[in-house]
């Protein structure tokens, strides 16, 4: 039986993978995921304003 101190902590969301500071690593890809939806739709909206200023 693992215990905390034994290195081999995993996460209480899914019990499936290590923690990376203590936050389950599908969090983590979900905050990822958000924040690179995030640039992508900013970097649109800024090239159609541009676009349009060239207009």
């Amino acid at each position: 039986m693992a215990h905390a101190q034994d290195g081999d902590t995993k996460c209480g969301l899914c019990h499936i993978c290590p923690t990376f500071l203590s936050v389950c690593c599908f969090i983590w890809l979900a905050v990822i995921a958000a924040v690179i939806i995030v640039v992508v739709i900013v970097i649109l909206r800024r090239k159609k304003e541009t676009d349009k200023a060239k207009e």
